[in-house]
């Protein structure tokens, strides 16, 4: 009898001390986030760890401003920021009393699975959270893991990226209703905005200067099917803008509206390579974009390959002593290409030629 109380006992002590809540977490990539209902320390991981709050987060510069928590003890509802290596597991395990101290944080807690929404988040904030080791925006709502968290960050502290593939054709179009600074592309990708337009010849193309696109600016992408273009969102206007034939999509609305064209141009919109003339309304994607050319000059023959074959071409300066050359249509603005020594040609190479009066050089 004395041996099954004393068996009894035993049982008891050794349940109410050695049967804590475990919580196991996997660090897919060198960072990640979690948070628990209960305070919690970490037990074990399989590699080194640091286990932070976030203080302050300038997402212009990508980079943190950390807490690390006192002897790996860390208060329930709290975001986890943990740093590492890819593929680390870590065990965490519930302890009895809350630590009696606090931390500034920015990450908010998801303890249970569900969506948070964007409606939600303070004026002048933002929400991000984390995927695949990068930061993105929440937008409008999102299904969050439990035991996960989300950044609460003013939205002046953002730094967002868009990436742009290429279309099959290798033409793609684009704009953003905020400035923007291209920061990758694939080799032989130019980006630029449609300058001129003319029936014979086609489109002529500006590159923009040290890659930054003022707001609301259409552009036009060519290069190889399937290549990565990728721009960063900027706080700041350039001060500097291009002529552009090109309009911007960014709104919601799925189209755009002939009704709407200037009086004596077109609506032009370019699809699998070719150019092509609004009728009534057509179908433009959020972040698209579309010309408006003279109608005296629009010609539906003209495809937006061959027009944008110029891409290369920069305006050196106006004709100077280019004029003294032995010939008398080097300053005509008939829409013709001239050799330097006034000889009409066909679509240039690289070198130097005269076009409506203006000297040109192709780069490449």
């Amino acid at each position: 009898m004395f041996k099954k109380l004393a068996i009894f006992a035993i049982t008891l002590f050794s349940a109410s001390i050695g049967f804590a809540k475990e919580y196991i977490y996997t660090l897919t990539q060198s960072v990640g986030v979690a948070s628990y209902d209960t305070p919690v320390r970490l037990k074990s991981a399989s590699k080194d760890v640091v286990l932070s709050a976030i203080k302050g987060y300038d997402g212009m510069n990508d980079r943190y401003e950390l807490t690390k928590f006192h002897g790996d003890s860390i208060p329930s509802y709290t975001g986890i920021f943990i740093q590492g290596s890819a593929n680390t597991t870590l065990v965490f395990e519930d302890i009895d009393k809350e630590p009696d101290y606090a931390y500034a944080n920015l990450l908010k807690p998801n303890v249970e699975r569900g969506q948070i929404y964007e409606r939600d988040v303070p004026s002048g904030y933002k929400w991000l959270y984390l995927a695949n080791g990068k930061w993105r925006i929440l937008n409008q709502y999102a299904n969050m893991r439990e035991n996960r968290a989300y950044l609460e960050i003013p939205a002046k502290y953002i730094n967002t990226y868009d990436t742009v593939t290429i279309a099959s054709s290798g033409i793609s179009t684009y704009s953003n209703s905020k400035p923007l600074h291209l920061v990758k592309t694939g080799v032989n990708v130019k980006v630029g905005t449609i300058t001129s337009f003319n029936s014979k010849l086609g489109f002529e193309y500006t590159t923009f200067l040290d890659g930054f696109a003022p707001s609301n600016t259409g552009m036009v992408i060519i290069g190889t099917p399937g290549a990565k273009v990728v721009f960063r969102e900027t706080q700041y206007e350039p001060d500097f803008y291009y002529a552009n034939l090109m309009r911007t999509q960014t709104e919601k609305s799925d189209y755009i509206w002939e009704a709407n064209q200037p009086d004596d141009s077109v609506f032009v919109y370019i699809a699998g390579g070719k150019t092509k003339k609004v009728n009534v309304c057509t179908g433009i994607k959020k972040n698209g974009a579309y010309l408006v050319v003279p109608a005296r000059l629009w010609d539906n023959s003209v495809s937006a390959k061959t027009g944008l074959l110029f891409s290369n071409i920069s305006i050196e300066d106006e004709i100077t002593e280019v004029n003294s050359a032995k010939t008398n249509v080097s300053t005509q603005e008939d829409g013709n290409f001239y050799s330097m020594d006034g000889k009409k040609i066909a679509a240039p190479k690289k070198g130097m030629f005269i076009h409506n009066g203006k000297k040109y050089i192709i780069k490449d």
